[in-house]
């Protein structure tokens, strides 16, 4: 039984439904409880693999349903992925007798404030997890580094890194894919995958593109759902700096690898992540990387060349500077296939990764 927000289109729900396709459902039964009271986006995905998802909503009725839920699904493992509330969660599941009680870190921090209230929260989870979860694991080491500091002298912890397929991206058409998004075919294309929410920073890269102008006549293509402040803001940035006909704003798509193969550069801007799924995504494409200096970041430039790291707190002019190095770098068809080849021999495949999360959920409730 996962737990989630709501299986909408993010990184961590897209991994999972990935590892479950990738794991034999006569192998693992999966479900999910959501806890928006939102099935999500990705529900009817879930649903079409033999899966199912259970919406529950966070009031005071949820402690009693969310433990009746599991005294009639009697799932094995609870496998939560909602940062520090997977204290609350899994003490439930320890109070249902479920044997295996899973706190999954994927991101560096909750993304809240520090306020009294918020830290004393933070603290209080940290102490139900100690007493309840069996097994504490997080997609990075800087991860878990941040969330669980002590995690290396821990025996429930591990790392566990997030995956994809590099067979993903066997089959990008460059010219379609510039053709539909409005990307002249001679112009070099730089892409930007995520959600339009404050820790994806979007309006940084329109101040990047700014800087770029002068030396490149690239176009950026924004990849991700929007309809929020964030993604308005970005908008006026581009009409201030003159660049509304050279930032494209594709929504939510679901051929995001097709078009991070069509793409000569990727950028990501993020103030925070876990081990950033769009890097991954954009390597085991064969496209170069212009990135934050953020440890899940600097984990996988340790396996794989392609990345420019860059601090956030470096001037736009810089980034700049980076994303023309990597546009310069963009790679012929044959060394995309030799890339897709070389990432299939690292540890951040799905294969991998499903590999890892089945040892998890077969061999999990390290003794304490």
């Amino acid at each position: 039984m996962h737990v989630f927000g709501a299986m909408d289109r993010g990184g961590a729900e897209i991994r999972t439904l990935e590892v479950m396709r990738a794991i034999p459902a006569d192998r693992v039964q999966m479900e999910f409880c959501t806890l928006s009271g939102r099935r999500g986006s990705m529900a009817t995905d879930i649903e079409a693999m033999g899966g199912r998802v259970h919406p529950c909503v966070l009031d005071r009725a949820f402690p009693r349903a969310f433990v009746r839920l599991l005294q009639e699904r009697r799932p094995g493992v609870v496998h939560s992925h909602v940062h520090f509330a997977s204290g609350a969660i899994l003490a439930l599941a320890a109070l249902a007798g479920v044997p295996v009680r899973i706190c999954h870190f994927r991101t560096t921090a909750d993304g809240a404030d520090s306020s009294l209230r918020r830290r004393t929260y933070r603290r209080a989870m940290q102490l139900l997890l100690d007493q309840v979860a069996t097994d504490i694991v997080g997609v990075s080491a800087g991860v878990l580094d941040e969330a669980w500091p002590r995690w290396r002298g821990d025996a429930r912890c591990r790392v566990l890194h997030t995956g994809v397929d590099p067979a993903r991206f066997a089959s990008a058409d460059p010219a379609g894919v510039r053709a539909e998004l409005g990307v002249p075919a001679t112009a070099p294309m730089v892409v930007q995958v995520g959600r339009f929410e404050h820790p994806k920073n979007q309006p940084w890269a329109v101040e990047v593109m700014a800087a770029l102008a002068s030396l490149s006549p690239a176009h950026l293509v924004f990849v991700g759902r929007g309809g929020t402040p964030l993604e308005r803001e970005a908008r006026a940035l581009a009409r201030l700096h003159g660049l509304s006909s050279r930032v494209h704003f594709a929504g939510e798509r679901l051929d995001t690898a097709s078009i991070l193969g069509a793409a000569d550069a990727s950028l990501l801007t993020s103030s925070r992540e876990g081990l950033p799924g769009v890097v991954l995504e954009s390597l085991a494409a064969g496209t170069p990387v212009v990135a934050p200096d953020l440890p899940g970041v600097r984990e996988i430039a340790a396996v794989m060349p392609g990345i420019r790291i860059r601090a956030l707190d470096r001037p736009a002019s810089d980034w700049a500077q980076a994303l023309r190095d990597a546009l310069a770098d963009a790679p012929s068809s044959e060394q995309r296939r030799e890339r897709r080849r070389s990432f299939s021999a690292t540890g951040f495949t799905t294969a991998a990764s499903a590999a890892g999360h089945l040892a998890l959920w077969e061999g999990g409730g390290a003794p304490r």
